[in-house]
């Protein structure tokens, strides 16, 4: 099977990045009201939570990793600046 050229963030990686931000305690906090029966409150109260995690600092190591990891893969690909994602890539 051809697998493309890429490269991954690690549930782990995520884990540190919440934390670093404070993250997990705000999302728990939210957590505490959930009301399963209630959806749009669990629309709100998830959009809320993304909002957050999309609004929240990336940890300095990780944004360097993340960069080098990214020219790598344009290195070993031949280009520069593919977008690899919806966001804009680094570069």
């Amino acid at each position: 099977m051809n697998v493309p050229d890429g490269f991954a963030i690690t549930a782990a990686t995520t884990n540190t990045s919440s934390s670093t931000n404070q993250l997990q305690t705000e999302i728990n906090s939210q957590l505490q009201f959930l009301e399963p029966d209630d959806f749009e409150w669990l629309y709100a109260s998830s959009a809320g939570i993304q909002q957050k995690i999309v609004s929240a600092s990336m940890p300095p190591d990780l944004e360097v990793a993340i960069d080098q990891a990214y020219g790598n893969l344009m290195t070993r690909i031949g280009k520069r600046n593919q977008r690899v994602s919806p966001k804009q890539c680094p570069g």
